[in-house]
């Protein structure tokens, strides 16, 4: 928590940290991606 509001931060510094304007709920939790392979040729 930033100070005493919830904050998301960002693990990319390309993107910045979300500060939600009125209530911060999390819905889930993502454990892991799972994707197809792609073909390079």
């Amino acid at each position: 928590m930033n100070g005493r509001r919830p904050f998301l931060k960002a693990e990319n510094p390309a993107y910045p940290d979300l500060i939600p304007a009125q209530e911060l709920l999390i819905q889930g939790v993502m454990v892991g991606l799972v994707r197809g392979a792609v073909k390079r040729w």
